[in-house]
């Protein structure tokens, strides 16, 4: 998400709320992204016409898109794609793919917790969340096998 560019979509005549994002396209180039939920009996191509030809919005490419609820596409979360592709022992087409949806905030709570749960078995000094053992920040490390 960008904030800078989400603030000066709010400020156009006729945005009830905005919301932009930029993506990378092919060719290294960046594509932004505005969803707009309109004020009513505003017109999708005035306002699609102001936010394009804004100062700061002209160096990328901007679609805007209308949408009901702006605050319905905040709470979806967010994610990350790593994709490795590459030749290994000769075989071509070996391919690391590693997905991620979360939420910030339960993720953040979720590290926290389970960081405090391990620093009690590190020796007493300052530890940083990278000394702990990424075992040690799983809850099954705490649990004792019942008999």
């Amino acid at each position: 998400m960008s904030l800078h560019h989400t603030l000066a979509a709010r400020s156009v005549s006729g945005v009830r709320d905005a919301l932009c994002t930029e993506l990378p396209a092919g060719s290294g180039k960046i594509e932004r992204y505005v969803y707009v939920e309109l004020e009513c009996g505003d017109d999708l191509p005035r306002v699609t016409q102001v936010i394009q030809t804004d100062p700061l919005f002209m160096d990328e490419e901007t679609l805007v898109l209308p949408g009901d609820s702006v605050a319905a596409l905040e709470d979806e979360g967010h994610g990350v794609v790593l994709e490795r592709l590459g030749i290994s022992a000769g075989k071509a087409h070996q391919r690391f793919l590693l997905e991620g949806r979360f939420d910030f905030v339960a993720v953040t709570a979720q590290v926290m917790i389970a960081a405090a749960r391990a620093f009690p078995t590190l020796a007493p000094g300052a530890h940083a969340l990278a000394d702990l053992p990424p075992a040690a920040l799983s809850q099954e490390f705490y649990e004792t096998p019942s008999q």
